[in-house]
């Protein structure tokens, strides 16, 4: 089953507890992250847009490569395939 790997910082955000496996059935990454938004919607702002697309301020990778690359929130997750979600870096 996919993996969701989120950082630290949202994970206290959606008071998601520690060593909590975040495992959902394979699919596409829209149905893996509609699993996840539906436990815990706190962190779905912080990830999509109003109208259900990745935000530009978040990278999501599967597999090692953007899914952007790959068919968006539509790309197909195998069941070994990990999605990761990264903030947009900032500084200077």
């Amino acid at each position: 089953m996919p993996v969701l790997i989120i950082p630290g910082a949202w994970r206290a955000a959606a008071a998601i507890p520690t060593g909590t496996d975040l495992r959902f059935p394979p699919g596409t990454a829209r149905t893996v992250l509609g699993a996840f938004f539906q436990v815990y919607p706190a962190l779905r702002p912080r990830v999509l847009t109003e109208d259900g697309e990745v935000a530009p301020w978040v990278q999501v990778f599967a597999g090692g490569a953007d899914i952007r690359d790959r068919g968006g929130l539509d790309a197909s997750l195998s069941a070994n395939e990990d999605l990761v979600l990264l903030p947009a870096m900032a500084g200077g």
